[in-house]
């Protein structure tokens, strides 16, 4: 006889529960009488780790052969009580049957192994399955789940009673639920298991005040919160291939909050259910502001098969989104709308047209997604290697190979068209970069056509001209401060399709009053009063990818003469930087050049100087060290003079044949003109692979961030480098070290 001898280490962590610990299993293979091979398995007792209780396995033997399989003694105990037991034979023959037996077994551990959290309960009775591998004969005795608790709420004790019908040829099937004497849940009825069996299925299910708060641990990702009451009597006939469903179903003071949308509805109304179609005729839904929503659905059907529904919607003022305090999300705000949603859908695909409006004040808040270095990702790479055709020597040469034949099968499609109507009521916020808080804050008027086609790149389109009229543009600069400037009314953004695409046509503006005699004395000479109007201008333009920031200064109360005095002295780009940044935060013009109070022509020469020393240290650098060290030098001045500098000094090196990586940023300067940053900043970064999988990093950062609370970020782990061909293999936890391909 042959054998083989596995030792199976294993380590499962889920998100409700944990199990470790080691299997010995021997396997023994030989030939029956009739030459038929036979397998023997033995599994040696062993003792396991599930959910911090120590569980132990029995020594247990499994025999398998040709339409027979034998098992002995297999069971699961905790302080030697036996929880769980397997013995019998599993066969084609009535004469053979296999048991299975609980005892006080633990329901929230086998559900645990599904991911369902929060049930549990103790199952106790028998298991008999006669002629297991043919037509199962299936019989229980005293089977029950007691105590079941959902969230710590006791809902009651499930009894299941079935046994084998041996004159009909199939299992007469009795189950209870009852909570205090009261039964809220009955399933009674014959199901046929056999082919030869001359009756049909005839099953009853009935409710009676069932509470929902019991079903709500299987929708946890969906519904934060589920409660209220089922009542139902439904019955199905017909038979398990082709089953007849007829009844109703009654929902009675139900309540559910939407986990994402924070939104909370209320409905009590009865679905009606026949052979060929489910029914909603004005079903009322409420939201916690007591607006409704109607529904009315008509779902035909042939015994559950070639579904096909058609569903409107009718929305007033409705509540969709109330998550404001999630600002982790991309969207989050609040939501009303009014409108008409039809929908149709099948088996082949999902279609809809929708037509919305805004009638009541809601608030969104869109945060665009960042594009980030590929350097601070450089532990995942991914990988597109072409797949190997294992047929390919079936093949002749010159036969090409349609590899198109192994593309997984996708989802049904789902089209939908809708018409939004934008009204001033809605305020949308645009976060254009969180770290330094830009943002925009708009309400106006506009009309929006949406297509959403599930199987397109991109799956959204947009259309349509959103005319803005009024908001604030949230603008960091240059991290000096962040100044709220008002937008324009008449500035739009016009949507042309692909979302990234949407072109800003935005002029904000800053009102400020300035002494035109701080640009210029001649002035004086010219106007009364030169403390005048000014607008700090900023004109954005472009698309999401490629968005283009003007600078200008306008004076909305002066005469076009004095406009043009004012554009002759800030004529260049980097003048009207200059001027717009000196407007927007001291709310006063530097003088232009040639003017006494301010040497211009200094400005420049201080900011040439700070560049050409930065170049001369580096290359002094650069000589002194050896290859494996990298020095840079910065010196940037912060008001135009060498008088206010902030001084940085980078090093970076490789050493222990580049496994050992150190770089760091020691700079200073004065913190007075720089409000985000600190006087002195000591960043550094040590990398160290430990091998070529396995990287130790450890980091100290300085925090330069719009809504910042430390002035530094420090940082201790590990980099686990994986390669994988998909999404899936990246994630597939393997515990030894896959062979190379060379190997």
């Amino acid at each position: 006889m042959d054998s083989i001898i596995n030792r199976i280490g294993f380590d499962v962590e889920k998100s409700n529960s944990h199990a470790d610990g080691e299997l010995l299993i021997s396997l023994g293979f030989n030939r029956n009488a009739l030459d038929e091979l036979a397998t023997n398995i033995n599994i040696h007792s062993t003792s396991v780790d599930f959910n911090n209780t120590k569980v132990d396995i029995n020594e247990a033997s499994i025999v398998y052969s040709k339409d027979r399989i034998t098992v002995d003694n297999f069971g699961i105990r905790e302080n030697q009580m036996l929880l769980l037991g397997i013995d019998g034979i599993a066969s084609k023959s009535e004469a053979d049957n296999i048991r299975i037996y609980f005892n006080n077994t633990e329901l929230s551990n086998i559900l645990a192994a599904f991911n369902v959290p929060n049930f549990s309960g103790s199952i106790n009775g028998e298991i008999f399955v006669r002629q297991a591998l043919e037509t199962p004969m299936i019989r229980t005795e005293a089977l029950r789940i007691e105590d079941i608790t959902v969230h710590s709420d006791t809902i009651g004790t499930l009894q299941i009673e079935g046994n084998w019908d041996q004159l009909y040829s199939g299992l007469s099937l009795s189950a209870e639920l009852v909570n205090q004497g009261e039964r809220k849940l009955n399933i009674e009825g014959f199901i046929p298991t056999g082919e030869n069996s001359p009756n049909p299925m005839d099953v009853n299910l009935t409710m009676e005040n069932f509470e929902l708060y019991a079903i709500q641990p299987l929708a946890a990702s969906a519904l934060s919160e589920l409660t209220g009451r089922l009542n139902s009597n439904i019955n199905v006939s017909g038979s398990l291939a082709e089953p007849i469903t007829e009844g109703w179903l009654g929902i009675d003071e139900g309540v559910m909050k939407v986990a994402f949308t924070n939104v909370t509805y209320y409905m009590s109304d009865t679905i009606e259910i026949s052979r060929d179609n489910v029914g909603l005729d004005g079903l009322v839904i409420r939201d916690q502001n007591g607006k409704i929503a109607e529904l009315n659905l008509k779902l035909t059907h042939t015994n559950f098969g070639r579904l096909v529904y058609t569903a409107g919607i009718t929305l007033d003022d409705f509540m969709l989104l109330n998550n404001k305090e999630r600002t982790d999300q991309m969207v989050y705000g609040d939501m009303r709308i009014s409108g008409k949603l039809n929908l149709t859908g099948s088996p082949m695909g999902i279609y809809g047209d929708a037509n919305l409006t805004t009638e009541s004040a809601s608030e969104l808040t869109f945060v665009l997604p960042q594009t980030a270095k590929a350097t601070e990702y450089s532990g995942v790479i991914y990988i597109n290697t072409e797949q190997a055709d294992s047929l390919e020597f079936l093949r002749k040469l010159d036969e090409p190979i349609d590899r198109t034949t192994v593309r997984p099968a996708t989802a049904i499609p789902i089209v939908m068209k809708a018409t939004l109507n934008l009204t001033q009521l809605f305020e949308a916020s645009v976060v254009l970069d969180p770290t330094t808080g830009n943002a925009l804050e708009v309400s106006g008027d506009g009309e929006i056509n949406i297509n959403y086609n599930s199987k397109s790149t991109p799956p959204v389109l947009l259309y349509g001209d959103y005319v803005i009229n009024s908001g604030k543009f949230h603008y960091n600069l240059q991290n000096l401060r962040t100044i709220d400037f008002n937008i324009r009314e008449g500035s739009r953004l016009t949507m042309e399709g692909d979302p990234l695409n949407t072109q800003f046509n935005i002029i904000a503006y800053l009102p400020v009053k300035a002494d035109l005699a701080a640009l210029s004395p001649t002035f004086t000479t010219e106007l009364v009063n030169t403390r005048v109007a000014v607008n700090a201008l900023l004109q954005i333009r472009g698309d999401l990818e490629a968005m283009e920031v003007q600078y200008d200064i306008e004076l909305p109360e002066s005469s076009n003469d004095i406009q043009q005095r004012v554009n002759s002295f800030i004529s260049d780009e980097e003048t009207r930087i200059l001027q717009f940044a000196y407007l927007a935060t001291t709310g006063s013009f530097i003088p232009s050049e040639g003017s006494p109070d301010l040497n211009f022509g200094g400005s420049v020469f201080s900011k040439f100087a700070a560049n050409t020393l930065s170049r001369g240290l580096d290359a002094l650098f650069s000589n002194a060290l050896n290859d494996n060290w990298t020095v840079s030098t910065n010196l940037e001045s912060v008001d135009g003079t060498l008088d206010n500098v902030r001084m940085g000094l980078d090093v970076s090196t490789r050493l222990l044949n580049n496994r050992l990586r150190i770089s760091t940023n020691l700079s200073y300067g004065d913190n007075s003109m720089m409000a985000s940053e600190q006087a002195f900043m000591g960043e550094f970064e040590l990398e160290y692979d430990i091998n070529n999988w396995l990287m130790f990093r450890v980091y100290n950062r300085a925090n330069d961030r719009f809504y910042r609370r430390n002035p530094t970020t420090q940082g201790v782990g590990v980099v686990v480098t994986r390669e994988a061909q998909s999404i899936k293999d990246l994630l597939r936890f393997r515990f030894t070290r896959p062979r190379d391909e060379d190997e």
